[in-house]
């Protein structure tokens, strides 16, 4: 079975976006797990905290939360968010610049053609204005 170049970028966009949920949901607990965030993780028994941050519902969870545990949540949410992009990018750019440096290594120096030829040593080049 060979792969068209759909279902390969669709690969890659789900590889990215598994990735990137996986990400979110760990730097947002790690960043809750310090200071004050600790009362968010009490107030978010039963699996809502994750169940948020997977469906993208934290705002909901938020506003259902007390003001210093919502601004706990949200900053997390915030900080979370922000490294599972720069980790998403990092990964495309890595990917993209293995991509081009495959592309470009088998290209040889021969398999470029000029479309006009150069004088060579052994044939002078004609003199300006010489009759023919």
């Amino acid at each position: 079975m060979t792969t068209t170049p759909r279902r390969t970028l669709a690969i890659g966009i789900a590889g990215l976006g598994a990735i990137f949920q996986h990400e979110v949901t760990r730097n947002t607990t790690a960043a809750l797990s310090s200071g004050a965030g600790r009362e968010v993780l009490q107030h978010t028994a039963h699996g809502k905290l994750m169940t948020a941050l997977v469906s993208g519902e934290v705002g909901h969870l938020a506003h259902s939360l007390p003001p210093a545990a919502s601004t706990a949540l949200m900053h997390s949410y915030r900080v979370g968010f922000t490294e599972a992009f720069t980790t998403i990018l990092t990964i495309a750019a890595m990917v993209a610049l293995a991509g081009a440096v495959f592309a470009f290594a088998p290209v040889r120096g021969r398999d470029f053609v000029s479309s006009e030829s150069a004088p060579s040593a052994e044939q002078p080049a004609p003199a300006v204005g010489a009759a023919a």
